[in-house]
């Protein structure tokens, strides 16, 4: 998931795990819940 963000939004840690993921440089384009092999990743309308 994490390699497929256009946007690097999915950040790794220094010890190789994933780290918190960034919704201000995230553009909302769904790639990284498209190829999450584990189902891991959903995209969720904001209606503000």
């Amino acid at each position: 998931c994490v390699p497929a963000c256009p946007d690097m939004s999915i950040p790794m840690n220094a010890d190789g795990t994933r780290g918190d993921f960034d919704y201000f440089f995230c553009k909302g384009c769904g790639i990284c819940a498209s190829v999450c092999p584990f189902d891991a990743i959903h995209m969720v309308l904001d209606e503000k």
